[in-house]
């Protein structure tokens, strides 16, 4: 692999070096991605008082259309809270249940990827449903989730696909 030297920075090939001679970057793209992080938050920082204005401009011209879906929001967690309640059964250990949603917490705030609590045998499905008990929760990434849906479980098998 062929590096071209530029001061102190070995330049990989397909990359080029920023304007600044900061920092290395694909050829395909037309600004530094580093560069233009940093130049986002000074305009920013800059503007703050500006971006709040408009901010709030912003939500007082789509209060109506927020409302509209802020019960439709409210609607889906109800339904997704009673659809839990529902599968606790009486024996559950819900310290440790709590504490599951609190590592999920965690994980959430140190940035990065988001993460879910996951049950591992779905709450609701045609051919079974699980509970929402603590030996049937992990904690996974938000994608992975979305991916795995309420199809697949331990033990899953292609014959019990819905048609």
């Amino acid at each position: 692999m062929a590096t071209t030297t530029t001061g102190h920075m070995n330049i990989l090939p397909g990359f080029k070096l920023c304007r600044k001679g900061l920092h290395q970057y694909p050829e395909n793209k037309k600004t530094c991605p580093e560069c233009h992080k940093i130049s986002q938050q000074e305009w920013y920082k800059a503007n703050k008082e500006q971006v709040k204005e408009n901010s709030k401009k912003w939500r007082q011209a789509n209060l109506v259309c927020q409302k509209k879906h802020e019960n439709k929001r409210q609607k889906k967690v109800k339904g997704r809270y009673a659809v839990e309640q529902q599968a606790t059964p009486s024996w559950a250990n819900k310290k440790l249940i709590k504490h599951i949603y609190g590592q999920r917490n965690l994980l959430n705030s140190l940035g990065g990827d988001k993460y879910e609590v996951d049950h591992i045998y779905p709450l609701t499905n045609n051919f079974m449903c699980g509970f929402h008990v603590e030996t049937n929760l992990q904690i996974i990434k938000a994608k992975e989730n979305l991916g795995k849906s309420n199809k697949q479980w331990p033990g899953f098998m292609n014959s019990q696909r819905t048609i």
